[in-house]
């Protein structure tokens, strides 16, 4: 399958999804098509030049099987794509990049507990940089870690569709916080930053003041008990 015919199987798959309103969404042969086609295809803009490696071929199975009704794909809402403990792993985030790039429409990503760590957020970072459309992105119970945080936030910097980030409880620390407050310094579009289960009593307190000295044109809503 060529480049150009894996794009469109991609739109074709995630538009379907989105028009979709059902709870659950398991028959999309077209998008499970594409998603394995992606683990073989050489194209510098599916970003799929270390997709051969084991563990990347391993989540584009779990991808494919949650994808493909095997195991529940559980849509929140129109646009909204809701993977809960489906244990993708960094392999996993490397495909939904490529996902997440193909879309125009998907607004929302919701991803926790699938065991990945500062290498998947890399990946994720990477087509959150270019996404207009994703307004939502929960990453939490995920051990990504200073290094994931950091991703995600560099991001941040550069993307202006995303109004809700949830990291709950997602293995890191001050540092990673440093780089949030960093990123909240020059982004405006943020609106909801979730960080609980994260920083000690301390920290957490300092985090918030840190914030609340900032002079952002958008309020935000911060929550971190």
């Amino acid at each position: 399958m060529d480049d150009a015919r894996l794009v469109d199987l991609l739109k074709v798959g995630l538009e379907h999804v989105a028009r979709h309103e059902d709870a659950y969404y398991n028959d999309d042969a077209q998008l499970g098509e594409a998603i394995r086609a992606a683990v073989f295809t050489k194209s510098g803009l599916l970003i799929t030049a270390a997709l051969a490696q084991p563990t990347v071929l391993q989540g584009a199975e779990k991808l494919h099987l949650a994808l493909s009704g095997k195991e529940p794909f559980h849509l929140v809402g129109d646009k909204r794509i809701h993977l809960f403990k489906k244990g993708l792993g960094d392999g996993g985030m490397h495909l939904l990049a490529v996902v997440v790039l193909a879309s125009t429409a998907l607004q929302a990503l919701l991803l926790q507990e699938n065991g990945f760590t500062a290498v998947g957020a890399g990946w994720l970072a990477e087509a959150l940089r270019r996404s207009s459309s994703l307004t939502e992105l929960v990453l939490g119970g995920n051990p990504l870690g200073d290094a994931g945080i950091a991703a995600i936030a560099d991001a941040l910097k550069v993307n202006r569709s995303l109004r809700i980030l949830n990291v709950n409880n997602a293995g890191f620390g001050e540092d990673g916080a440093k780089t949030l407050l960093e990123t909240l310094r020059v982004n405006e579009s943020l609106t909801t930053l979730s960080m609980k289960k994260t920083l000690d009593e301390e920290s957490a307190a300092a985090f918030r003041a840190s914030v609340q000295r900032l002079e952002r044109a958008t309020p935000l809503e911060l929550l971190l008990e």
